[in-house]
């Protein structure tokens, strides 16, 4: 017999530990628990991905609203943005900073302070996004950005639930074991007593 198959039997026999004369009362409640916390990890699975999935409408949904309201432009930086950094080890720090810029708005120019990259140098052309009224806001959501919510959230609350669910088990297994130690402490005392007594 392969250790696997070893392995399995022991596993099966301590989820479903039948009608064994020596199983104690403490063990068919831990296998109950494994089962609870299996059960519960599968169930988990589809609620998580419920959440996902309506996660995912709504940001799409709000994709869809900010791709109306928004629009590409072009600005032009009225002065040079901060240098690039240098980190301690001598690899470069990049970032953003804010700077002021130029763009135009229904036929005027507007200025303003926009966010770039470091080390770009005035005079450079830069795109942005502007909403209905002419100021800079951030790029609208896009369907990869709502996908990445949908499933970030769905792992989350799978993996969150599984790991309370798991958690809980360890705690129920601690507690049963003090129960088992406790009752061998008992146990021995009479086994001890019984035989000192003869």
């Amino acid at each position: 017999m392969s250790e696997m198959t070893t392995h399995w039997g022991r596993w099966w026999r301590r989820v479903f530990p039948g009608r064994n004369p020596m199983v104690r009362p403490w063990d068919r409640i831990e296998a109950a628990l494994l089962v609870c916390t299996a059960l519960g990890a599968v169930l988990a699975f589809p609620i998580a991905a419920s959440l996902g999935s309506d996660a995912y409408a709504r940001q799409v949904a709000i994709a869809n609203e900010q791709r109306a309201t928004r629009h590409p432009a072009t600005a032009v930086l009225l002065a040079d943005a901060p240098v690039v950094s240098t980190r301690l080890d001598g690899t470069p720090a990049h970032g953003d900073a804010l700077v002021p810029a130029r763009w135009p708005v229904g036929g005027e120019q507007r200025e303003g302070m926009i966010v770039v990259e470091r080390g770009a140098v005035a005079g450079a052309q830069v795109p942005i996004w502007l909403n209905d009224r002419g100021d800079p806001v951030e790029a609208p959501l896009n369907t990869t950005d709502a996908s990445a919510f949908g499933v970030g959230l769905a792992v989350a609350v799978w993996l969150g639930t599984v790991t309370t669910l798991v958690a809980l088990y360890w705690l129920g297994v601690a507690i049963l074991d003090k129960i088992r130690d406790g009752a061998w402490e008992r146990e021995w005392r009479r086994v001890g007593s019984e035989w000192t007594s003869h």
